[in-house]
């Protein structure tokens, strides 16, 4: 009797062992720390023939949105026609007129899911970030997804979840009068002919502008 109650309580142990190994290796702090910094990565994909570049993270954070603005240096106030240009393509954009929600989502779950691909390291920077072009991304085939593949197929979803998030808040975050638009860079190109104005905008300087508005409107 003493033996069969010893032979028990070591196997009901060694089950138990057992699990605890298994819910480490699933859980185990590499594997966490791993997706941290993947979720981190930081992504650009520049939407070439709108002037547009959207900076965001892999979880779907977005950065800000860089826009430029052309003007031929023989006009008159050349630096106020750049800049008038630049933001009306920004607001454009923001709304939704140039590039579609749709179109906006499907660009940037693609350069998520080629982020995620091994045989794209290559191509990345060396502080591990990525840029991608709207126009390239379209062109190129689809990356190779194995049905049978349950790892790819999550990659798939999390891009496209991900993307819906980079989407929404751009569309949100523009919603109403847009503020927080400022200029870091404007210079002359084509050997003095041309000006170009760089302009940038983020939903996060965007919600503390309008915070800033609504506490000057209370008092």
């Amino acid at each position: 009797m003493n033996k069969s109650i010893i032979v028990l309580t070591a196997s009901f142990f060694l089950v138990l062992s057992g699990c605890g190994s298994s819910d480490k290796t699933l859980k185990s702090p590499a594997t966490e720390d791993f997706q941290a910094k993947r979720n981190q990565q930081k992504i650009a994909t520049e939407f070439r023939r709108e002037g547009i570049t959207v900076f965001y993270k892999a979880d779907g954070d977005v950065e800000k949105i860089e826009v430029k603005g052309y003007s031929k240096i023989w006009q008159q106030q050349y630096e106020h026609v750049a800049e008038l240009e630049a933001k009306e393509k920004l607001v454009k954009f923001l709304r939704g007129e140039t590039v579609s929600s749709t179109r906006k989502t499907n660009i940037i779950a693609r350069s998520l899911q080629r982020s995620s691909d091994y045989s794209t390291t290559k191509s990345l920077n060396s502080d591990g970030s990525m840029k991608t072009v709207a126009e390239d991304l379209e062109n190129a085939p689809v990356l190779n997804q194995d049905s049978n593949s349950t790892s790819k197929s999550v990659i798939a979803r999390q891009a496209i979840n991900n993307a819906q998030t980079v989407t929404s808040s751009i569309t949100v975050s523009s919603l109403g009068a847009l503020s927080a638009i400022r200029k870091i860079n404007g210079e002359a190109t084509e050997e003095g002919k041309t000006y170009v104005a760089t302009y940038e905008w983020s939903p996060k300087e965007q919600s503390a502008s309008r915070s800033i508005i609504n506490m000057m409107d209370r008092k």
